[in-house]
Formats: C-alpha cells, structure tokens, sequence
C-alpha cells in the first residue's frame, strides 16, 4: 500500500499536478491563502502568490483543485462538456491573462464510447492578474490600511463513471494588502 502512495505522488509530480517544491496543504513562501472550498464531488483552495500588491504589478491567482474519489472533472479539449474554469467577477479593473492549465489524461467512457480529456488527480489551475497603473488604483493602494479584495468563481461539471452533476461554481476570493506604490 505504501509503495503505491508513493508511486502516485512520484506520478503526480511528473505530470505537474504538483510542483515538487511544494508540499500538499503548504503554501509558497510570501503566498496569501484565499478561501478554501470542499464538496462531495471536489475540493478546492485558492491562494495569490504575494500577498500585497501595487498598481503596475503582476502576480499569481491560485487554485489548487481535488476530484473526490472516483470523480473527474473536465479539461479543455473537443467536446461538449463544462471545462473547469476560474472566473474573475470583481473588481472589474484588473487584467486577467489566460489561465493556465495543466496537462490532462483522456477518460474514455464505455457507454458512450468517448474518450475526453479531464482531471482526474489533483491539479492547479494559475491565473495571472495585472493591477493597472491608474488613478484609481494609486487612490486605493494609498489608503492606509486599504485591502485589494478579487472575487471569483470556480466553474466545473464533475462526473464519476455512472453521472454526470449538473454544472457546479464555487465562490472565491483572495484579500489582498496594498504595497505603496514607491515600496518595492
């Protein structure tokens, strides 16, 4: 059984599920947790990658994702099913670039005769976000004690081998402290 475990990990972390630096349930070095989620059919922690931020910078939203047992939930690819996805609902400023995936395993389901690419291991999603340099971002990031607060949405569609759930979100969000903008 042990042997087992550690073949898993040692597969998880060859195929990025995890990066090999980072133990499971541990947070990198300056990172802000955000909030945690867990289903029947998922479990989900967000976290940013610095916890303060400046108009101008740059940084990491996290997602750290884990099917139950027995569940998969879907990855881009050619089909018709919900992709997992990280939405930004607020605030509306802010910059998203294109979320980062990792790569998938192909499910194939018997009854149907398909084979879909989907998540069936823990995995992480990473948005990268841009906090524009404006007027409104100097103003808030100047306010002593101002938080920046991002709002977010996990969408999915999980299914074990006999269902499909209907379509799931997940409420997320991540508060972060303001750095003044000569603080580097």
């Amino acid at each position: 059984m042990q042997a087992r475990l550690i073949l898993a990990i040692a597969l998880m972390f060859a195929a990025g599920a995890m990066p090999a630096a980072q133990a499971p349930g541990e947070l990198p070095d300056g990172a802000v947790e955000g909030t945690a989620f867990d289903s029947r059919l998922i479990a989900a922690r967000a976290y940013a990658g610095d916890a303060r931020v400046a108009p101008g910078s740059r940084l990491a939203l996290v997602v750290d994702v884990t099917p139950k047992p027995g569940m998969h939930v879907y990855a881009p690819g050619d089909h018709l099913y919900r992709v997992v996805r990280l939405r930004l609902d607020s605030p509306d400023f802010l910059e998203a670039h294109p979320l980062s995936y990792p790569p998938s395993e192909l499910y194939h389901y018997e009854p149907l005769d398909e084979t879909v690419p989907v998540y069936q291991q823990p995995f992480r999603l990473v948005q990268e976000i841009t906090v524009p340099r404006s007027e409104e971002t100097a103003a808030l990031a100047a306010a002593p004690d101002g938080k920046l607060v991002i709002e977010g949405v996990l969408e999915y569609q999980a299914c074990d081998d006999e269902v499909c759930y209907i379509p799931a979100e997940a409420p997320l969000q991540w508060e972060l402290a303001w750095r003044p903008l000569q603080e580097k």
